[in-house]
C-alpha cells in the first residue's frame, strides 16, 4: 500500500511537471477582462471530464463515474463545485491532494498553462469561470485530482 501511495504520488508530480505548475496563475474576479456578466439566476450544465487517462482509468478501476455533468446557478461559488468533486471522487486512490479545474481544451503536453481554479478560490463563481472560458457552447472544465507537492521519507 505505500508503495503504491508513492506511486501515485510520483505519477502526480509527473504530472506537474508537464502542467509546468509554477506558471499557474490564479484567475479572480479582476482578470476577467470583458464587461459581460452571466445573470446570477441563470443555469449553467457544466461537464467535468478527467486531464488524462490515467486518471480516468483510476477512478473507474474504484468504481467510480470518471464524468461528471452538474446544473447549478451562475452565482454558485467554484469552491463549492470542488468541494462536491472532492466528496464525491476523494476516497479514490487516484485521488491524491485538493481537486483543480482547469479548462476543457487544457492538456498534459501543453505548457505553460494560465488557468486553474481551485478552491481557494472562495470568490469565484461559476459564472466567472465560464465567462473566462469564453462562454462556450458547451461548458466544460476538465480535473485534476492531485497538485499538492510532497516529501518523500526514502
Amino acid at each position: 500500500m505505500i508503495l503504491k501511495s508513492r506511486l501515485v504520488k510520483v505519477f502526480c508530480l509527473l504530472v506537474l511537471e508537464k502542467l509546468s505548475i509554477g506558471s499557474f496563475q490564479l484567475v479572480s474576479e479582476g482578470c476577467i477582462e470583458t464587461k459581460k456578466e452571466v445573470d446570477p439566476l441563470t443555469k449553467i450544465k457544466l461537464q467535468l471530464f478527467p486531464i488524462d487517462e490515467v486518471t480516468r482509468l483510476g477512478l473507474e478501476k474504484d468504481g467510480l463515474n470518471p464524468f461528471l455533468e452538474l446544473t447549478l446557478k451562475a452565482r454558485k461559488k467554484i469552491s463549492s463545485v470542488i468541494k462536491h468533486i472532492h466528496t464525491k471522487w476523494g476516497g479514490s486512490h487516484i485521488a491524491v491532494g485538493e481537486p483543480m479545474l482547469l479548462p476543457y481544451d487544457t492538456h498534459l503536453r501543453q505548457s505553460p498553462m494560465s488557468r486553474r481554479w481551485t478552491s481557494k478560490d472562495s470568490s469565484i463563481s461559476a459564472g466567472d469561470v465560464y465567462m473566462a472560458v469564453q462562454s462556450p457552447a458547451i461548458f466544460r472544465l476538465r480535473y485534476l485530482c492531485c497538485f499538492l507537492m510532497w516529501t518523500f521519507d526514502c
